[in-house]
């Protein structure tokens, strides 16, 4: 059995703490007793509590699915959708946290730059202006990012795999195109 690192052994510990309870109610004390981690130790690997959920949401989510572009969107969005239904009492309250370090503002950051990234990589957006792609990133994050809390706020009341066939067509197609695409089918 492989030895868990004091990463992941914290990892665990505030994703079992935060299936009932809002970040703010948690003290890093009470984290360090249900964990068995040292204080000095807890700070050596994080600043705050805080850190701790960003680095559970960074390896869990954001490392396979927003930097990860060896996978098309489709399959991607599909992973991303099962993991915040699964953890989804997790990320309602890490997303209690209000304030200019909250977990929404983080979620927005790395989407807007995973797909600035994306579109750097293309060699096909290679003559639009940087502040004109910096926009249609922060843009497609807003969307994309409140979409996803709404469905985790609604329980999903699509299906994780009726959710990423919209937003694989609509990021396809763009809004234009699903209309016209429907519009034919019909």
């Amino acid at each position: 059995m492989k030895k868990m690192s004091v990463q992941e052994i914290l990892s665990l510990t505030i994703q079992e703490m935060m299936k009932d309870r809002a970040l703010d109610s948690i003290t890093v004390r009470e984290i360090l007793h249900a964990s068995g981690i040292s204080r000095p130790t807890f700070y050596k690997y994080f600043s705050d509590k805080q850190e701790l959920v960003e680095y559970v949401f960074q390896k869990e989510l954001a490392a396979p699915y927003f930097w990860d572009f060896t996978r098309d969107l489709k399959t991607r969005e599909l992973f991303f959708l099962r993991h915040l239904r699964e953890q989804r009492s997790f990320y309602l309250n890490a997303l209690k946290t209000v304030g200019q370090n909250s977990f929404y503002h983080m979620w927005l950051d790395q989407a807007r730059r995973s797909v600035e990234d994306y579109f750097e990589s293309l060699p096909a957006y290679s003559g639009i202006p940087k502040e004109d792609l910096r926009f249609y990133a922060k843009y497609l994050s807003y969307a994309y990012v409140n979409i996803n809390i709404e469905w985790l706020e609604n329980d999903g009341p699509e299906t994780p795999e009726e959710m990423a066939e919209k937003i694989d067509r609509i990021m396809g197609y763009g809004m234009y195109g699903v209309l016209e695409h429907d519009k034919k089918e019909q």
